[in-house]
């Protein structure tokens, strides 16, 4: 080493041995039986700045990590709500299909006086409503019954029956599932 460039020592891992008491005596260098090298000055400090700025990207990269890990953690702390919310709605889902409805005699009695054809007292079919009595009349085909043979209102004796009498749309499901629950009973 016949050159007058400056030479630092260095472990296996590129560290610098630091000139010290610590490192002067025999006593060091037989306890820590490790690999030394003699890098020259330059190289030294080149492999020291790509380190230390690896060191920093590595720092930004471990706060990402850091911020990662604590949206998870927010995340997880409702996680427990979350999951009976699901468990309570995925079990009324598979075990509550039907809706129970519990009507008392006079109650199912009116509901079948209302959805009732007045002509043939059957389930309504196509309802047709009047304007002079304000209510549902009866079925399609027994309302055209009825207009054929007289222009009188057959609930409530209305005149100009023909005028006042209108089909109602859109009521039928309504209507059939009215049915069906006073069948039930």
């Amino acid at each position: 080493m016949q050159t007058e460039e400056p030479y630092v020592l260095t472990d296996a891992q590129g560290n610098e041995i630091i000139d010290s008491e610590g490192t002067r005596g025999s006593m060091y260098w037989k306890q820590n039986s490790r690999k030394v090298y003699a890098v020259p000055d330059p190289i030294f400090r080149d492999f020291q700045g790509r380190r230390k700025s690896n060191q920093k990207e590595d720092a930004c990269g471990l706060q990402e990590v850091r911020d990662k890990i604590e949206e998870v953690v927010l995340a997880a702390q409702g996680l427990n709500e979350v999951t009976e919310t699901m468990k309570m709605l995925a079990t009324l889902a598979r075990g509550n299909n039907s809706t129970i409805v519990i009507l008392n005699n006079t109650a199912a009695e009116c509901i079948k006086m209302a959805i009732r054809c007045i002509v043939c007292k059957g389930p309504l079919q196509e309802p047709m409503v009047s304007t002079c009595c304000e209510s549902i009349v009866g079925c399609k085909t027994c309302i055209q019954q009825c207009l054929d043979a007289s222009d009188v209102c057959p609930k409530c004796r209305g005149n100009d029956f023909t005028n006042h009498v209108h089909r109602l749309c859109g009521l039928m499901d309504a209507l059939s599932a009215l049915a069906d629950i006073v069948k039930a009973d």
